[in-house]
């Protein structure tokens, strides 16, 4: 798949989940993305949605995070519904020192809480965690494989 078919999955992708899951808040950072640091050349995507709930276990909204490498930039989007938060990172590729891969939940971050696999991608010199990305689900963590194959050849070409 090219670059440029990769792109257009992705927006069809996002657009389609967008709708579906009515979420408003990560449209606002879609849209923020699409507007300030549009990737033109995808080399790669990692995608994942969960549905989040209050502490009656009702649903409360949905959290979606989307990873994205390519015009040597990685950018991360993620927003939750439930607590109308959200963020747009964008980062050079040549800032990470290293990726990280661990099967199963790190104790030290709640969100890789029920995780089969967790990737960090860290920059030199930063004590906290970096950016990354947990998949709860067999289909997720293919995906994610896949994604952190291709960051730690782009990361490692710098």
């Amino acid at each position: 798949m090219s670059a440029r078919e990769r792109s257009s999955q992705l927006t069809r992708l996002v657009e389609r989940i967008i709708e579906e899951k009515q979420l408003e808040k990560f449209q606002e950072y879609w849209e923020l993305y699409e507007e300030t640091c549009p990737v033109n050349s995808v080399a790669a995507f990692y995608l994942r949605t969960e549905a989040r709930a209050d502490y009656l276990g009702r649903k409360s909204g949905d959290y979606c995070n989307v990873a994205i490498i390519g015009d040597k930039l990685l950018v991360d989007i993620e927003a939750d519904d439930s607590d109308d938060s959200g963020n747009l990172i964008v980062q050079p590729l040549r800032s990470f020192s290293d990726i990280s891969i661990h099967i199963g939940p790190l104790r030290n971050l709640e969100s890789s809480r029920d995780a089969s696999l967790v990737v960090l991608a860290n920059r030199a010199g930063d004590e906290e965690v970096g950016l990354h990305w947990v998949a709860k689900t067999e289909e997720d963590e293919d995906h994610l494989l896949e994604f952190a194959k291709v960051l730690i050849r782009v990361v490692s070409e710098k």
